[in-house]
């Protein structure tokens, strides 16, 4: 699942040595599988289907996070779940997923921290509760990015002692390093993929109710808004932009506070994947109506120039039979 996402969380994560990468492929899995059930799954049904299976996508996305705390903690993740039977998200094929998180917690896990603050964002998506401003912006994304981004951070930091990993910094400073760093990739993220999100309904788009009607849109009329180039749909990217360039700018105090717990390689590996998202911004800085009439332009070289840019190539895969450097 890791390998075949095509993300760019992914795209520099297959350069991680040895149990790290092992522990990364398992973590952004168990992730990754959730996000997918309710991005791909539930809210690509239409308004009555999600009405209908609400409250069943809620309890499979409490039960995911049990089964994940369970194997976090080394426990087995069926003895978590009394419900599995019909679990949607065990038949999408969570099941090797768990497994995969359980084994690779063996040598060192984070904390479930993360995983909980997941879950109660994806809970919400499936409520469709709506956002407000961008104070509940940020706390959304608390569960959405920032969790994630930390646990990529943790298993950048962590040191392997004695055939394993050890974690070298607090769980409140690797959400605090993360934050701005995974607040400037998704607002990037959401600026690039404005028009392909839209297209699919306006339930996908997680951007502050308020702000959209500052530009004269609603969440559920973006996509015509998009289609009739409508002014507002600039305006709202700019402001995004704007935005995006406020975290970009904190990024190197965040950086500044995890550099001392990275090596070489794992520096080159977070400088590259910040890279490609800086590229990205300066892009549509460059050519902003590509957001509407191109997208695919904005990307074009951009993966490939930051890894040119970072020397990542240079030190190669290294495979997950492989140590640390």
């Amino acid at each position: 699942m890791t390998r075949d996402s095509g993300s760019n969380l992914d795209a520099v994560g297959r350069f991680l040595p040895g149990r790290k990468r092992a522990l990364f492929e398992a973590c952004y899995a168990s992730m990754r599988i959730v996000d997918d059930f309710v991005d791909d799954g539930f809210l690509a049904m239409d308004e009555t289907a999600r009405a209908a299976a609400r409250p069943l996508a809620i309890r499979a996305v409490a039960r995911w996070c049990a089964r994940c705390e369970a194997a976090l903690a080394g426990r087995d993740w069926r003895s978590a779940d009394a419900e599995d039977m019909g679990d949607p998200l065990l038949a999408a094929g969570a099941a090797p997923v768990h497994d995969a998180l359980l084994a690779a917690a063996s040598t060192g896990a984070p904390g479930s921290r993360a995983w909980r603050a997941l879950a109660e964002a994806m809970a919400r998506d499936v409520a469709e509760r709506a956002i407000a401003g961008w104070a509940d912006f940020d706390a959304y994304c608390e569960g959405a990015t920032v969790a994630p981004a930390a646990v990529f951070l943790h298993v950048l930091t962590m040191r392997e002692e004695r055939g394993r990993l050890v974690p070298t910094l607090s769980e409140d400073t690797l959400f605090a390093a993360a934050r701005p760093m995974a607040l400037f990739c998704y607002l990037v993220h959401i600026q690039r993929d404005l028009a392909k999100d839209t297209a699919r309904g306006g339930q996908l788009v997680t951007l502050p109710a308020d702000r959209l009607a500052v530009h004269g849109l609603t969440r559920a009329g973006l996509a015509e808004a998009m289609a009739a180039r409508e002014p507002g749909v600039l305006s709202l990217a700019a402001e995004i932009h704007r935005r995006a360039g406020d975290y970009r700018a904190a990024i190197r105090a965040a950086r500044d506070r995890v550099a001392p717990s990275l090596g070489r390689r794992e520096r080159a590996i977070l400088t590259t994947l910040i890279g490609v998202y800086e590229r990205l911004h300066d892009r549509m800085a460059d050519d902003p109506g590509a957001v509407i009439d191109a997208p695919e332009r904005i990307a074009k070289g951009v993966v490939a120039g930051a890894f040119t840019e970072s020397g990542l190539d240079a030190l190669g895969d290294v495979g997950p039979e492989h140590g640390t450097e």
